[in-house]
């Protein structure tokens, strides 16, 4: 059962009241050495940094809301698929995207948890797990397809 937006303190208000406002961004480049732990660390694990990224978001976000452990979490996460197409040093936006779910009163580590949504991501990574959507695609594209029509494949 997905939670409307509204009931976890969003709005359209809320919405146009942070667009009027400028967003203040900080950034901060990290050492090679500092960034190399936490790669190391996942690698040695068997995931990936967005895996326990993922997993860290929705432990956090269930222990901040219980009413998230009602239902499974679903997460989307983007996929490069530059490698599928053959694309490996171009300069294109080629992504799919994987959803995957965290299910209910899951009491895996984080870990196992990281490793499950890489592992649910991997198929997503290869012209077989894009199949479809490639399909789709190269359908739309030579169907003449309106531009209105092909904004709503996005």
């Amino acid at each position: 059962m997905a939670l409307p937006l509204e009931s976890l303190g969003f709005s359209n208000a809320a919405a146009v009241a942070i667009a009027e406002h400028p967003v203040l961004v900080y950034s901060r480049v990290l050492s090679a050495e500092f960034s190399r732990q936490p790669h190391d660390r996942t690698r040695a694990e068997g995931t990936t940094l967005h895996g326990i990224l993922c997993a860290a978001v929705a432990v956090a976000a269930r222990e901040i809301d219980s009413r998230l452990n009602d239902s499974p979490l679903r997460i989307v996460s983007p996929v490069d698929i530059r490698s599928v197409l053959g694309l490996e040093e171009q300069c294109t936006l080629s992504m799919s995207a994987c959803e995957t779910s965290i299910e209910r009163d899951t009491h895996r580590s984080i870990w196992d948890l990281a490793r499950k949504l890489r592992n649910d991501i991997r198929p997503f990574k290869t012209k077989t797990g894009n199949e479809g959507i490639l399909t789709a695609l190269n359908q739309a594209a030579a169907s003449n397809m309106a531009v209105v029509d092909a904004a709503q494949l996005l």
